[in-house]
C-alpha cells in the first residue's frame, strides 16, 4: 500500500524539493538513497546550508544524526517514509524534506537520483469555477498526479477544475506529482479562500501572501511555541500528522502574536501545523515540525 506524504507551504508545498521553515533562510533540505541487499544508504543534498548544520534522519522508528547514513532494511515494510531535517538554532534555520521510498524484497525497484521535480501549480476563478493548472517543472518521464482538498483526494487530472462550492468557506488544495515507485515526488499546498477570490474571465494568477510563522522549538518534545507576526485576536489551530489526518484540533487567543501548546501526547515524527485566524480565514498559514 502506497503512502502519502503532504509537504504542505502555502506557495511554490518549496516545497521545491523541501519547503523553506523559516524566513531569512535559504535552506533546501533535500537527500537521494539507494539500496543494496538489506542496507538503505542516504546522501544528504541540501542546498545553502547554515555554517553548523545539524542533521536528523527517520526512518521506522530510528534516528541518526549522521550527514549520510545508511540503516538496515530487514524489518522494513513494502514501503517506508524517510525524513530528514537539517536545521542550525543559532541562526534559526530549518528545513525537513520527507520520502516515501518503496522495497520489493529488501531490493529497492528503483533510487532516487536525478529527481528534480518542484511542485508548483496556479489557479482562478471563473464565476463557479475554479480552475487548476500544473506549473511544475523538472517531472519525471512518467509523471502522475494526485490533487487533494483538506487532504482528500479528489482528482488524478493534470489541470482539474471544480465548483466553487467545493471550497467553502476555506479550504486546502495540494498537488502531489509523482512517477510510479515514488522515486521521484515532491508537493505543495495552497489555503484557498472563496471570499477573497475575485472572479476573472481572464485567467490571470491570483497570488496570496505568505504570513511569516516561527515554531520553536522544532524538533520539540513536550510544548511547541507559535509565534506569527500578523495576526491576533483567535486562531483555529490544526495539527496533522505526516499522512494528513488531525491529530489535534482546536481555537487559541494569540497573546502579543504568541502562544504554547501541549505536544508531549503526539506521536514521534513529522506534524504540520494550520494556523486559521477567526475574523479573516484568508489569514491562514502552515508551518511544520518533528514531535520527538
Amino acid at each position: 500500500m502506497k503512502k502519502i506524504i503532504l509537504f504542505t507551504i502555502l506557495g511554490p508545498f518549496g516545497i521545491s524539493a523541501g519547503a523553506q521553515d523559516t524566513t531569512g533562510c535559504a535552506l533546501i533540505a533535500n537527500f537521494t538513497y539507494t539500496v543494496s541487499g538489506e542496507t538503505l544508504s542516504l546522501t544528504n543534498t541540501s542546498t545553502d546550508e547554515p555554517f553548523w548544520p545539524f542533521y536528523s534522519w527517520t526512518v521506522d522508528g530510528l534516528i541518526s544524526s549522521l550527514e549520510n547514513p545508511t540503516f538496515p532494511t530487514t524489518d522494513f515494510e513494502t514501503s517506508e517514509e524517510v525524513c530528514l531535517t537539517v536545521y542550525d538554532s543559532l541562526e534559526d534555520c530549518m528545513d525537513t524534506y520527507c520520502m516515501t521510498i518503496f522495497f520489493e524484497d529488501d531490493t529497492l525497484v528503483h533510487d532516487s537520483t536525478g529527481c528534480e521535480v518542484i511542485t508548483n501549480f496556479t489557479f482562478v476563478r471563473s464565476e463557479e469555477t475554479i480552475f487548476f493548472t500544473n506549473t511544475s517543472t523538472g517531472e519525471p518521464a512518467d509523471v502522475m498526479y494526485r490533487w487533494y482538498i483538506d487532504w482528500a483526494l479528489v482528482s488524478e487530472e493534470e489541470n482539474p477544475s471544480f465548483d466553487v462550492t467545493d471550497f467553502e468557506p476555506t479550504k486546502t488544495m495540494c498537488l502531489e506529482v509523482y512517477n510510479e515507485y515514488w522515486s521521484c515526488f515532491d508537493s505543495t499546498c495552497q489555503v484557498i479562500n472563496i471570499d477573497s477570490l475575485m472572479i476573472d474571465s481572464t485567467a490571470s494568477i491570483i497570488h496570496y501572501e505568505k504570513l511569516d510563522m516561527n515554531v520553536y522549538p522544532n524538533p520539540a518534545s513536550d510544548v511547541l511555541n507559535i509565534s506569527i507576526s500578523n495576526l491576533n485576536g483567535n486562531q483555529h489551530i490544526a495539527i496533522y500528522n505526516s499522512i494528513g489526518a488531525v491529530v489535534r484540533m482546536g481555537q487559541v487567543g494569540l497573546n502579543n502574536k504568541q502562544t504554547t501548546i501541549d505536544v508531549h501526547d503526539l506521536p514521534k515524527g513529522l506534524h504540520i501545523i494550520n494556523v486559521i485566524d477567526e475574523e479573516n480565514p484568508s489569514q491562514s498559514i502552515q508551518e511544520k515540525f518533528i514531535k520527538h
